[in-house]
């Protein structure tokens, strides 16, 4: 009887540690997940960035590194049906810190979509991301157009756009995931010579260079960092 009530005894404690443990983790769940630090898995800033912005569980297509803003930073490439995202996060003493990102609504019928997202750091320089989804099989290749907002000539009104170069992604360039095509593209404006914002333009031409789509004032964020 004595060997039984131990065996009893110690089914019990471990009962009890286990739900301990398991009370534990999901309270750290729940402060990580609310004040955006302490996260022990980088996967983990994905699905908040989810979370937050409402896009429903993605899939990751691709990951990259941002070493100029910081050496762990850990960016995302994800998608679903209905949209197309970046999002990152960063390791600091903290844990895993949420980077945060862009989603592209991808829900509206259309042959191509994209979004921006400006990365920043103090005394680190910029990083710039120009990214999205292709659903017409004619697109061959996609051409960004770095414009600048030029004042107007001396009696002019008004400003205009200017493109200062062009930086293109070719279809066999692209990732291809679900049956769906997705581009990427990375810039590092430190160099720009204008002391004006960018405008990045973004156009989708067919096999024999004709224009089939064409996107401006793409939608996107910026993220600036300490």
């Amino acid at each position: 009887m004595k060997k039984k009530e131990s065996v009893v005894k110690l089914l019990s404690r471990r009962r009890l540690a286990v739900r301990r443990i398991l009370i534990a983790s999901a309270v750290y769940v729940l402060i990580t997940y609310f004040v955006g630090f302490g996260i022990l898995f980088p996967r983990q800033s994905l699905y908040m960035n989810e979370e937050l912005m409402g896009t429903g569980r993605t899939h990751v297509i691709a990951r990259y590194t941002a070493p100029e803003i910081y050496k762990t930073l850990q960016i995302y490439f994800s998608e679903n049906e209905h949209v197309t995202m970046l999002s990152g996060t960063h390791l600091t003493y903290l844990g895993w810190m949420n980077a945060f990102g862009v989603p592209v609504d991808c829900s509206k019928e259309a042959p191509m979509y994209a979004g921006q997202w400006w990365l920043y750091r103090q005394d680190k320089g910029y990083v710039l991301y120009i990214f999205g989804r292709v659903d017409d099989p004619e697109i061959a290749y996609v051409e960004v157009e770095m414009q600048y907002e030029a004042p107007p000539p001396p009696g002019g009104q008004g400003s205009y756009r200017l493109t200062t170069h062009t930086v293109s992604s070719q279809r066999s360039e692209w990732i291809e995931k679900n049956g769906r095509s997705y581009f990427l593209i990375r810039e590092l404006p430190e160099e720009w010579p204008y002391e004006f914002s960018i405008y990045p333009a973004v156009v989708g031409y067919n096999a024999d260079g004709t224009e089939v789509i064409r996107l401006e004032d793409i939608e996107g964020a910026s993220s600036y960092y300490g």
